[in-house]
C-alpha cells in the first residue's frame, strides 16, 4: 500500500515559515507513491503554516529529503508537480500553475477596467536641477494607456494626465 514511509524528523526550529509561526531548520522525509495532499498536509503540520491545496491539484509522490530546509522541500514538491503557490494573508494556496496564472490574469482584468473607467487628472510638474525633456522619458513608461505627458521648455515643468493612481507615481519620480 502506498504511503507515508517515514515521518519527518526536526532537526531545530528556526526562522517562521511565511509568518506563521516556528518552522523547523532542516526535515527528513521519506515518502513513496503518497498522495500530494498527504504531503502537502504534513509540510503544513511540520512547518507551522497554513496550507490549501486546491481541488485540482491531484497526483503521488514518491521523494527522499534528508536534513533539508523546510522551504526547499516545499519548493521542490512544488517544482516536481509542476505547482505553483499563492499568499493569501498567512495562507499558502497551492494550485497548477495554469490556475494560478489565470486567476492573476482575472486580478490584472479588474485592476485594468477600474484604471479604464478612473477620471483623469491633469497635474502641472515644475522640475528642478533635471531636464524636463529627459525626465518626459522616464515618466512616459509608468503612465497608464490614458496617460500622457508633454513638456513646457519655457519653464522646464511637465504637464501630465493620468489617472490619480498614476500621478502619485510620477510626482514622486519628479522631486
Amino acid at each position: 500500500m502506498p504511503g507515508v514511509l517515514a515521518l519527518v524528523a526536526l532537526l531545530g526550529a528556526g526562522a517562521p515559515v511565511w509568518g506563521s509561526g516556528p518552522a523547523p531548520r532542516a526535515i527528513t522525509l521519506d515518502v513513496k507513491e503518497a498522495d500530494i495532499h498527504n504531503v502537502f498536509r504534513l509540510l503544513s503540520l511540520v512547518g507551522g503554516t497554513n496550507i490549501v491545496v486546491a481541488e485540482g491539484v491531484t497526483g503521488r509522490v514518491t521523494l527522499r529529503l534528508d536534513g533539508v530546509r523546510w522551504a526547499d522541500a516545499f519548493q521542490a514538491v512544488l517544482v516536481s508537480e509542476g505547482l505553483g503557490v499563492e499568499k493569501i494573508g498567512n495562507v499558502m494556496l497551492v494550485d497548477t500553475l495554469e490556475h494560478i496564472t489565470e486567476r492573476a490574469g482575472q486580478r490584472r482584468a479588474v485592476v485594468d477596467a477600474e484604471v479604464a473607467a478612473a477620471p483623469l487628472r491633469t497635474v502641472m510638474i515644475p522640475v528642478n536641477y533635471a531636464s524636463a525633456e529627459e525626465l518626459a522619458v522616464i515618466i512616459a513608461e509608468v503612465l497608464s494607456e490614458r496617460g500622457s505627458v508633454s513638456v513646457d521648455s519655457r519653464t522646464n515643468t511637465l504637464i501630465v494626465t493620468d489617472v490619480a493612481e498614476n500621478l502619485g507615481r510620477v510626482e514622486s519620480l519628479a522631486e
